[in-house]
């Protein structure tokens, strides 16, 4: 089963409001690749936050949440609240996707697991357009890098650190990527 860790614990400061309650096409931003992934038997999904609003969404709709504060911490909070639930339920690895991307395929992020597993990589990250986007994938043998990660630092900097133990992996359809950051992109995607 893939491990999957919705990271919603974002202040959200460039959209005005909480974008991850922004309504897309009828559901909350933040619920639509857990809604698409929770009864693929593939998959565990767990959402990781600090709003009290995404919490009683995820419980209205049968989703592991994790609560912490950390996440106000910046991102590496989250990460960290995260990957300490997911270790303590026996994680072998965690696919890290952002609750602000809800666009992502069930299909997609199968696919990129089973192709990160055959490359023989403790990390994985998907490729749009040539450049590093999540989801990302770490093994077990990154929780301690991860866990030790500060402010808004992500799993790219762990990344970085080890090139060539990183497996990248192009989106077949780069437009799974796309994430709302502002009001302006939230528009345009309500209009499409």
């Amino acid at each position: 089963m893939i491990k999957i860790l919705v990271l919603a614990g974002g202040r959200a400061e460039r959209f005005g409001s909480n974008k991850l309650l922004a309504e897309l096409n009828g559901t909350p931003m933040v619920l639509h690749v857990p809604l698409r992934l929770q009864w693929d038997r593939r998959f565990h999904v767990t959402v990781v936050t600090c709003h009290g609003e995404v919490r009683k969404l995820c419980k209205a709709n049968g989703i592991s949440c994790v609560f912490s504060e950390e996440c106000l911490q910046g991102l590496s909070g989250s990460i960290r609240a995260g990957v300490q639930a997911l270790a303590a339920e026996g994680a072998e690895a965690i696919c890290f996707c952002a609750g602000d991307q809800p666009f992502l395929k069930a299909d997609t992020l199968a696919a990129f697991h089973k192709a990160w597993k055959a490359s023989g990589k403790s990390m994985g990250s998907c490729l749009a357009g040539g450049d590093p986007t999540n989801p990302t994938i770490f093994s077990k043998e990154c929780f301690p890098a991860l866990l030790s990660l500060k402010g808004d630092q992500g799993g790219r900097r762990i990344l970085r650190e080890d090139p060539e133990d990183c497996f990248y992996w192009p989106l077949p359809d780069p437009c799974e990527a796309r994430d709302i950051d502002t009001l302006q992109q939230y528009q345009k995607e309500q209009q499409t």
